[in-house]
Order: C-alpha cells, then sequence, then structure tokens
C-alpha cells in the first residue's frame, strides 16, 4: 500500500493531462477512454488513502492524543493508548500526577515515526522531543515548572488497527546528561 500518495497521484496526472493534450490536438474521442481510466485511477487512489489509515498515521493520531491529554488534564485519554501491560504499571502513577500537577501545555515536536512490519509482533517507534508546562493544583511552589526531554516510544498492534503503547524510554536532550 502507498503509504504517500503524492508522486503516484503527480504520475497518473501527468498521464492525464498527455492523454487530454492528445484529444485537443486530433479531436479524436480515442483518447478520451484512458484519460477517463486515468482520472477514475486518481480518485480511487485519493479515496483510498483518504479511507485508510497506515500504522504510522494510527501512531500519529495516538501520540496527538496524548499530548491532547495532558493539554486537556485527562488521564482517561491518556490510559486509553496504553498496553494492557503497561496500563497496570503506570495507572496508579499516572493518576498520582493529574491528582498533583495542573498541565497548563504539552508539546510533541520533530515526531519521527518507523514502522518495522518485519518484527515479531510489528511495531512501530516514534521518536520525538516533548514537554509540558504546569503547576501544582495546591499552588504550593515546585522546583519546575516545565519539562523537556526526547522520547522513543513503541507500539504495538493489539487489535487490527489498534496501536497501543508497549514501553516509553526517556533520553537526555544534547548536553543535559541523564534525568
Amino acid at each position: 500500500m502507498i503509504e504517500e500518495p503524492t508522486t503516484a497521484v503527480v504520475i497518473l496526472s501527468l498521464t492525464l493531462a498527455f492523454f487530454l493534450a492528445g484529444f485537443a490536438i486530433s479531436r479524436a474521442k480515442a483518447w478520451l477512454w484512458p484519460a477517463l481510466v486515468t482520472l477514475l485511477c486518481i480518485g480511487g487512489l485519493l479515496l483510498a488513502d483518504w479511507l485508510v489509515l497506515t500504522p504510522r498515521e494510527r501512531v500519529k493520531i495516538a501520540v496527538d492524543e496524548c499530548v491532547q491529554a495532558f493539554q486537556e488534564n485527562r488521564s482517561e485519554l491518556l490510559v486509553k493508548n496504553l498496553s494492557p501491560e503497561l496500563k497496570t504499571v503506570l495507572k496508579w502513577d499516572l493518576t498520582g500526577v493529574f491528582d498533583v500537577l495542573e498541565f497548563t501545555k504539552a508539546f510533541a515536536k520533530d515526531v519521527k515515526i518507523e514502522y518495522d512490519p518485519k518484527g515479531a509482533p510489528p511495531k512501530v517507534t516514534a521518536r520525538m522531543i516533548a514537554g509540558a508546562h504546569f503547576q501544582a493544583r495546591n499552588k504550593t511552589s515546585l522546583p519546575l515548572e516545565r519539562y523537556v526531554t526526547r522520547l522513543e516510544v513503541t507500539f504495538h498492534e493489539f487489535d487490527r488497527g489498534q496501536w497501543l503503547i508497549v514501553n516509553v524510554e526517556e533520553k537526555p536532550l544534547v548536553g543535559q546528561g541523564t534525568h
């Protein structure tokens, strides 16, 4: 399956232009049939791209939902993207974090997503720079009001099309050492 159909659409569009130019020059209707088939191929390709979400696209949506969970202070939105094993390990920690801290801003930048379909099980790895601004819910002062880190997040497919986080590894930003 083509993940990014731009190249195919450009090639098919040039082919369509060729057939339409042939019709414009010769006025022979024989040029219109291949033009129509090419136009249908372009439409079908764009429709398939719109309807089918690739593993990379599904993981990008999950990353965006996790950022949104922090911005909206909704732990349940974050938890729904975790694997069952990770949920049991992190559930109480996450609940505690959201009870103590109020997040005012969150982001994931420079997100790079790699898909390994040959792994057992297939996996998607998302590498990014992530961060958040926060304050204490009880208005006490905190040693930090923001935190930025590099993350490597591993996703596995559980149900067909459902990619969940199985591992989160924090990597130091350049020049910061380990946290």
